[in-house]
Parts: structure tokens; C-alpha cells; sequence
């Protein structure tokens, strides 16, 4: 097996330290083409990398010195000095000089000059002096790239006094660059009076996101050729048990590297005791830490340990015995030194560690014999509750994983056992609220399904199988859970959801009625059965549930009024929609269904400018929205911007192939008004085609031509592509168009309009034999309609008088005044 060092990555092979480098691609390529231009350059770059331990500062500055290093050509220009993560021995300028002297030397692979490893007879700043010269000799004309790690601990122990010295032996001999890496800013930096206030460029580096920590534990299993836990890595269940630890790694390197192991789904079962011997190496670090912060500091780190989950000032001021300004002092000076992170909801402030391995420093000393609670949350949120009993019914009395086993499993008994995961269900299951089905989706609502299994979010576990047509699989484990608690209303819920999906609407409705006679002022079920009654359509009781709804619960309110909404366009009160969601618009952006239904009820009225301006935010909020994006482009049609309603209705069709036929036809219809008549060829069906071509023939008649300009823009349509789809399409449109006359066209006007297409039509296609039965349709339905004629329609097989009269027989057809008589064409 590979390894990989999860303190030291300089120690590293090049290979393995870019095998197993992530996140961070883009800024990698910029400090070596920083540094690269340092050294051919008189001007210098100074770098100063910010973030907290084992945000993998120590990797990417590793890897930046293996590629400089891999460049040829800059051998005769730059020389790197690298020093040890932590100089120990460096208590002033003099030591910083002899440590950079020493590792550029040990760099070039020659010993240092034999007068610089006695300096005692020397003075101070002699030996500076000295020390510097030794190194300037070697130099040369080169650059020196100096990569120093923990910089304020450097800085604090060489002293202001010290750190004014080095400045000006830059600025006198501007042959240095620097690189350099602190876990948080500090005030050497950042003290206008400092010596180095404005020297660097600070880069702060940011956690590893979710597809970042799966992509680091993937490479972390290639390069120990471990293609079962890689294969692992890219299934939705993998993906979901990562999201479900992250909380713990809190996006932090060294913690995904350090559980890499425990990670493997091939690894033993006994993993706790390798994970235990790997805590007890890092819990003197740890404590070190805790050691350099002031008493009222360690006393919040030590509460927020214990207390395992975000918390307020006013909670920390309390539990510390302190003032609530005390407390906010103190948390201000540990959020600048990166030993807390805040998060804030409205005006309340919640603070939890930066780091969550520094419980190991509260937990390591006091769980003796008790199981250490931080493996413990991590089995927790590793395995579901079937797979904890499963490991723990195999597991022997000798298993040292048995206890941990044990009290992960008891942890699902806990009220809040799975608040940690609550933000990334609610975070995937808006995912799913705001899209259409796409892979991306699938793979977000396989996530669910695994995450909302393992924290027993039964509600989410469904809808998460409903979205994937797989709602009946989840019956068997709600039914046994059921059993257990034949009261919870949650599982009530989750069941009828499962019926509903399949159409068995009158059993979800029996499911339902048992949780509200469990809760009648349950808001969820109450929405719930809202939403069952509008897909009956029996909709002034679904609103009255709609209003039960909010009325117990007002947190449901955004989401009851965009329920709501949908019942009332389908009621056609489009004015109540608008009234409805008027008090969300200011948080459309985070609603999914606000904006859309808002603009919906726009574009029912007509208001096709405002209508546009609503379903544009839709799309802009929520981009994968195939709905809004494909109203979007009905819309800029309705208002003739055909080129951007292609580009609006193309995405709506990406995101969602089946698309609605409104949408498909309103792309068809942008094609042919921008004139891309291949194109609509190529993508639109038959159907759409056809019908497209008769809504043009429409807008020809609008325009009223004289019959020879009728006969020239026909022939211009029929000739605008050559394909035989083309052209049957052209013949549908007209076929489709004579049916349309049969029914519109009775105003004297229309009949003169019906004389002049069917003289132009047999003018141009008299000769053409596919033309045949277009000709004759036009030929007796202008009989019919200018002279009353109704027996000309005997003239016709049935198949095509049905076109032109539907599905009534002939005889209430012919015995009928459907027709009139016209008045003489020369009379008004």
C-alpha cells in the first residue's frame, strides 16, 4: 500500500503528491508561473498562503516545489530553499539565515562552507554578515525562493527586531522570493506599522467541497490500486456517506486522508483500533494548540468540544460563566486565528470549531474506557441503523469495534440524532424541488435516498425513491417501522406519499386520515392532504387544507402559497395567484415555484412582456428549471425574439427531453421565423413541422395578398428546403389549413380570401400529383362555402370530408344551416 504522509507531504514523491492533489488546480499553475517569473525576472513575487491546519497548505506548496524543481531550464536561474514545517531551533534573524543557508545548500547537494558551522567567535552581526555573504556566493545571480511553512510562529520567535533586519536585507539584495504558509493572519502582517505590512500577496485557501473530498479519496485509491473503494467513491451511496461525514472533516484535507482507511469498503472490520493509535499520535499537536490560547479561549474550545454542535455567543457566554461582550471578544480573537468558524442565520451568530479534530484534546483525556464520541458520530453517520445491527450481531465480545459499534447504534435513540445532516437533505432535496429529471438529479436523489436512510428521515427517504419511480421500494421498511411505531405521524406521511405516487389515491387518503387523527394540527400533513385533494381536483377543499396548513405551521407558509397558486391557475383566478404570492417575490430566489407560477399567471392573461420578466427569474434562480426555461421562450415568442427564445427553449429541452409539446412546437416556430429552415428539418418532428407551416400560412392570410403575391410567397415556403419532409410537411400545413377554413371562414371577407387560395393553389400545383387531394379538398370546400353546395361534399371519400366537417355524420351535416349562404360577392 502506498504512503501517504498525513503530517509531512514534503516527504512525499513527486508522483504521489500530484496523484493525490485536488481542489486547488488553477492556483497550483499560477504560484509556479509566480515563481517561474521570479526567477527570470528582476522582480520578485511574495506569496503568503492562509488556512487552518490540514487544509493542505503543506500539499500545495510540496507540489509547487517538485514542479519547479521538474523545470530544466530554470536550474541556472533559481535556487529553492526549503525549510522544515517546523524550525524548531529559529530564535533570530541569525538562526532564519543558517536554517535558509543550510537548506539551500542541502538543496544544491553540496555541504555548507566549513566557516559557517562555528560562528562562536563571531559577533552577532558578524555572523550575519557572514552567514549572508556564504549565501550570496553561492547565489550567484540566481533567485532565491525561500518556502517557509507556519510563518507567524517564525515570525514570533525571531522577534520584530529580527523581522526588520530580514526586510531590509530583501530590500537591499532584492534577489528573494518567498513562499510562505500560516494557519491564520497574524498581526506581523497585518499591522500597518509592522516590518512586512503590504509584503505579500495573502491567498486564503477554502475547505474542500463535496465533490472535492470525494475526488481526493478517490485518488488517495488509485494510487494504492484500490479500484473497488474508487468504483465505490462514484456511486450515489458513496457520495451520500461522504456528505454525511463532512460535517466532521468540516472540509479539511488531513481529516479525509487520516480516515482514508476507515473509508475502504474492502478494509477489516477490527478499524478501531488503528483509528484510536492514530488519535493518540495527534492528540499532543492538538493539545500544543490548545496550549497557545489565553485561559478564557481554551474555556469556549472546550465547551464547543463538548457541546458537538453550533452554538450562540449567548449559549457560549452562559455555559463559560463570562459577559456576553467577553464572550464575543474572545470569539472575535479565535475566528481571526482560524480556531472557530460562524455561521449566521438572520441576526443570530452560530459558532463551531474550525477544526474538529481539536476535540480530540477534551474528548482523548476524559472517555478512558468510554468509547471517544468523535468515532463514534463518525459510525454514526457512516452506517444506517441496518448496517450498525448488522455489525454488531457479527461482531464478537473480543472485537474492540463492538463498544463503538454499541453506541453509535444508540445514538439514533437521541432526539437530534441526525441534525448534523439536516442542512445537506434540505440542501438535495431542493435540488429535486427546483429541476427536471436529469443524470446530474438522479445521482442528487440517490444521495438523498442513502443520507435521509442513514438519519432516518423517512419523509425525505421516500420522496427521494418517489422521484427515482422507485416509491415501492421503500414500503417494506416503512411498513416495518410502522410496526414498531404505529403512531408516528412522520411514517404515515412517508407511506401515503408512496401510494399517491402509484395512483392509489384513496389509500394515501386512509394513511393520511390517521395522522391527522394522530395530530389534527400537523401543518406537513395537513399540506399533504392539500395536495392529494387538488390532484382530485376538488379544489376549494385542497385550498381549505392549504389553509389549515399554514395556519398551525407558519414556517409552511412560502411553500403552502405556491401550492396554493397551482390550484388557483387551475382555477383560472389568475389575479389570486398574483395575490397569493406577492409577499414571497423579495425570496424568490430561494422559493422554487414563486416566480414561475407568478409569471404563469401573467402569460395566461396575455401579458406576455411581464409574464417574460417572471419566468426570467425562474430560470435565473433556479437553472435547472426546464419549465421556466421553456415558458421563457414561449413568451420571447409570443413577442416575436425568436433568436433568444432558441436559446431559452433549447436549454428547457437539454434539461428535459420530454419536454412539453408547447415547447417543442414554439422551438419549431423560432427555427422557421429566424429562417433556419435545415435546422427545423433536422430537429423538429413531422407533426410539429406540419403544424408550425399552417401557423404560417395563418400569418399570409393575415397580410391579405392579391393572388399573384399569394401565389410567389407560397412557392417561397414550399421551395425554403428541399428535404421530403419538408415538403409533406408544406402539403400537411395546406391540408391542415383547409380544414381550418371549413370551420372559420363564414364572414363574406373569408369566403373572398377562400376564392383567392384556392384560384392561387390550382394555379401552382394542378400538375403536381401529390397535390391531388389538396386540390379537391380546396375546390369543394369552396363550392360549399360560395354557393352553399353542400353536396359537393359527396364528392369526397369519408377519410377526407372528416377534415373538413369532423366527426359529425354527413347528414346532420348536410341538413343543417351550419353553412350560410353568403351574401353576392358585389353587394355589401
Amino acid at each position: 500500500m502506498t504512503m501517504f504522509s498525513t503530517f509531512n507531504p514534503s516527504a512525499m514523491p513527486s508522483e504521489l503528491v500530484e496523484g493525490t492533489f485536488v481542489q486547488r488546480v488553477g492556483l497550483a499553475e499560477r504560484l509556479v508561473d509566480i515563481f517561474d517569473d521570479s526567477a527570470r525576472r528582476e522582480s520578485k513575487h511574495n506569496v503568503l498562503l492562509v488556512g487552518p491546519r490540514g487544509i493542505g497548505k503543506s500539499h500545495l506548496v510540496s507540489l509547487v516545489y517538485h514542479r519547479l524543481k521538474a523545470k530544466a531550464d530554470l536550474s541556472e536561474k533559481l535556487l529553492i530553499a526549503y525549510l522544515r514545517e517546523d524550525e524548531w531551533g529559529v530564535t533570530s534573524f541569525l538562526d532564519l539565515l543558517v536554517r535558509t543557508l543550510r537548506a539551500a545548500f542541502e538543496e544544491a547537494g553540496i555541504e555548507p562552507p566549513a566557516s559557517t558551522r562555528d560562528l562562536s567567535k563571531l559577533s552577532r552581526s558578524q555572523a550575519e554578515d557572514h552567514v549572508w555573504r556564504s549565501l550570496q556566493e553561492m547565489l550567484g545571480a540566481k533567485t532565491l525562493l525561500v518556502i517557509i511553512e507556519n510563518l507567524d510562529a517564525v515570525f514570533q520567535k525571531i522577534g520584530e527586531q529580527g523581522q526588520r533586519q530580514w526586510r531590509a536585507l530583501i530590500q537591499t539584495h532584492p534577489q528573494w522570493a518567498i513562499l510562505a504558509t500560516t494557519p491564520a493572519l497574524f498581526s506581523d502582517i497585518s499591522r500597518q506599522v509592522a516590518p512586512f505590512y503590504g509584503f505579500f500577496e495573502v491567498i486564503h485557501l477554502q475547505p474542500l467541497s463535496l465533490d472535492e473530498a470525494v475526488a481526493l479519496l478517490r485518488k488517495l485509491a488509485r494510487c494504492n490500486a484500490d479500484e473497488k473503494t474508487e468504483a465505490f467513491l462514484k456511486t450515489a451511496i458513496g457520495r451520500a456517506r461522504v456528505r454525511a461525514v463532512q460535517h466532521l472533516a468540516g472540509g479539511n484535507h488531513r481529516i479525509f486522508v487520516l480516515f482514508y482507511e476507515f473509508l475502504r469498503q474492502g478494509g477489516s472490520e477490527h478499524f478501531v483500533t488503528p483509528l484510536l493509535k492514530a488519535i493518540d499520535a495527534l492528540t499532543p499537536y492538538y493539545q500544543s494548540q490548545m496550549a497557545r490560547l489565553s485561559p478564557q479561549q481554551q474555556k469556549i474550545v472546550n465547551l464547543l468540544c463538548e457541546y458537538r454542535r453550533p452554538a450562540t455567543v449567548t449559549t457560549i457566554a452562559t455555559d463559560c460563566f463570562m459577559t456576553h461582550q467577553t464572550a464575543a471578544s474572545q470569539l472575535r480573537h479565535l475566528l481571526t486565528a482560524r480556531y472557530v468558524r460562524v455561521d449566521r442565520v438572520g441576526r443570530e451568530a452560530f459558532y463551531e470549531l474550525a477544526e474538529p479534530l481539536l476535540r480530540i484534546c477534551v474528548e482523548g483525556k476524559g472517555h478512558r474506557d468510554r468509547p471517544l464520541n468523535l468515532l463514534v458520530d463518525f459510525i454514526r453517520y457512516w452506517f444506517s441503523r441496518e448496517e450498525l445491527e448488522r455489525k454488531l450481531s457479527g461482531a464478537s465480545d473480543r472485537d474492540p469495534g463492538r463498544d463503538y459499534l454499541a453506541a453509535a447504534l444508540k445514538e439514533y435513540d437521541v432526539e437530534d440524532a441526525h441534525v448534523h445532516l439536516e442542512p445537506q437533505i434540505g440542501l438535495l432535496c431542493r435540488a429535486l424541488r427546483a429541476g427536471h429529471p436529469s443524470e446530474e438529479l438522479r445521482l442528487q436523489a440517490e444521495e438523498l435516498a442513502e443520507l435521509s436512510k442513514i438519519a432516518q428521515d423517512w419523509v425525505h427517504y421516500t420522496k427521494a425513491l418517489i422521484y427515482l419511480n422507485r416509491g415501492q421500494e421503500a414500503l417494506p421498511t416503512l411498513e416495518k417501522e410502522l410496526q414498531e411505531n404505529p403512531d408516528s405521524v412522520t411514517l404515515l406521511r412517508a407511506i401515503a406519499g408512496v401510494h399517491t405516487s402509484v395512483g392509489s389515491l384513496a389509500v394515501a387518503g386512509q394513511f393520511l386520515d390517521r395522522a391527522i387523527a394522530q395530530n389534527p394540527s400537523e401543518g406537513l400533513v395537513l399540506m399533504d392532504r392539500g395536495e392529494l385533494l387538488a390532484a382530485t381536483h376538488h379544489y376549494d377543499e385542497a385550498l381549505e387544507a392549504y389553509e389549515q396548513a399554514e395556519f398551525f405551521d407558519p414556517s409552511l407558509v412560502a411553500m403552502v402559497a405556491v401550492d396554493k397558486a397551482a390550484v388557483l391557475i387551475n382555477k383560472e383566478e389568475y389575479k389570486a395567484v398574483r395575490k397569493v404570492l406577492s409577499p414571497f417575490l423579495a425570496e424568490g430566489e430561494r422559493i422554487p415555484g414563486v416566480f414561475f407560477s407568478y409569471g404563469l399567471a401573467f402569460g395566461h392573461e396575455g401579458k406576455h412582456e411581464k409574464a417574460l420578466e417572471y419566468f426570467t427569474k425562474a430560470a435565473a434562480a433556479f437553472e435547472n428549471h426546464a419549465t421556466a426555461w421553456g415558458n421563457k421562450g414561449v413568451a420571447l415568442c409570443k413577442l416575436d425574439r425568436y433568436p433568444e427564445a432558441l436559446e431559452a427553449l433549447e436549454r428547457s429541452l437539454a434539461l428535459d427531453s420530454k419536454g412539453d409539446k408547447v415547447f417543442r412546437h414554439s422551438l419549431c416556430e423560432a427555427f422557421l421565423e429566424t429562417k433556419q429552415y435545415a435546422t427545423a428539418v433536422e430537429k423538429s418532428s413531422p407533426e410539429d413541422l406540419s403544424h408550425n407551416i399552417f401557423h404560417h400560412l395563418l400569418k399570409i392570410v393575415n397580410l391579405g395578398p392579391k393572388q399573384g403575391r399569394l401565389q410567389q410567397q407560397l412557392m417561397e415556403l414550399k421551395n425554403a428546403h428541399d428535404s421530403a419532409k419538408w415538403q409533406n410537411a408544406f402539403l400537411g400545413g395546406l391540408i391542415e389549413f383547409a380544414s381550418y377554413a371549413a370551420h372559420e371562414f363564414d364572414e363574406r371577407e373569408d369566403i373572398k380570401v377562400l376564392q383567392i387560395w384556392n384560384s392561387a393553389l390550382q394555379e401552382l400545383f394542378a400538375k403536381l400529383d401529390n397535390f391531388s387531394i389538396l386540390l379537391k379538398l380546396f375546390d369543394v370546400l369552396t363550392r360549399v362555402k360560395v354557393f352553399n353546395d353542400k353536396k359537393a361534399l359527396l364528392e369526397l371519400p369519408w377519410e377526407q370530408r372528416t377534415l373538413l366537417i369532423g366527426e359529425q355524420k354527413d347528414e346532420d351535416f348536410l341538413n343543417s344551416s351550419a353553412v350560410r349562404a353568403p351574401e353576392p360577392l358585389g353587394e355589401k
